[in-house]
């Protein structure tokens, strides 16, 4: 599980963990994750036959999921490219590990 330190020493276990999901059309949608810093790649990548669970899983799990990430999202699948953020529980970051 990760941490954070507070400056008096206090420890606070992280609930959730952020990543990047990013998606690109190849035969069907590959869908491929990424650590916070969008350049460590997570071993686990999937593939979906159309766009609809990009657009589930950012239901579920996106970080933002204003009017305006959704247009966003829209534009990215048309294009054929895009990404977003996603906001898993520690067990959800772990099988991605797998």
């Amino acid at each position: 599980m990760g941490t954070s330190f507070f400056s008096q020493g206090a420890v606070i276990h992280k609930q959730s963990h952020r990543i990047y999901m990013r998606f690109t059309v190849r035969n069907g949608w590959l869908i491929e994750f990424f650590e916070d810093d969008m350049r460590t790649q997570l071993p686990r990548t999937v593939r979906f036959i159309d766009s609809s669970k990009i657009f589930e899983m950012h239901e579920r799990w996106g970080a933002d999921r204003c009017a305006g990430s959704v247009d966003a999202l829209i534009r990215a699948i048309k294009a054929g490219r895009g990404g977003v953020w996603l906001q898993l529980t520690i067990e959800q970051y772990r099988k991605l590990l797998k």
